[in-house]
C-alpha cells in the first residue's frame, strides 16, 4: 500500500500507520516551485516574472499554471524568455 498526504505523522490513525514507512519531504519554498516547474519544461524565467509569481499564488497549483501559460506566450512570441509581463 502507499499513499500520501499533507497531514502530520500523529494525524494518521495507528492501524495505518503500522502498515507504512514514513518518507518526509522537505516543503519547497515559493521561489522553488516556479523556477523548477519553469525547468521541468525548459522554459526562462526573468527575476521579476518569479518575483510576481511569488506574490500571486497561493499554492503550488497556482504558480505553476501561470507559467505554463505564459510559456505558451513566449512560444507563440518567439521569445527565449517568460518577463514580468507575461506573468501578469
Amino acid at each position: 500500500m502507499a499513499g500520501a498526504t499533507t497531514r502530520r505523522f500523529e494525524e494518521i490513525p495507528p492501524a495505518i500507520r503500522s502498515r507504512c514507512v514514513e518518507v518526509a519531504c522537505r516543503q519547497l519554498t515559493p521561489g522553488e516551485v516556479p523556477v523548477n516547474a519553469a525547468a521541468k519544461i525548459s522554459a526562462e524565467l526573468q527575476r521579476e516574472a518569479v518575483d510576481v509569481n511569488q506574490r500571486s499564488a497561493a499554492n503550488g497549483r497556482e504558480a505553476v499554471n501561470p507559467i505554463q501559460l505564459a510559456t505558451g506566450l513566449v512560444l507563440t512570441a518567439s521569445s527565449k524568455t517568460t518577463s514580468a509581463a507575461m506573468m501578469e
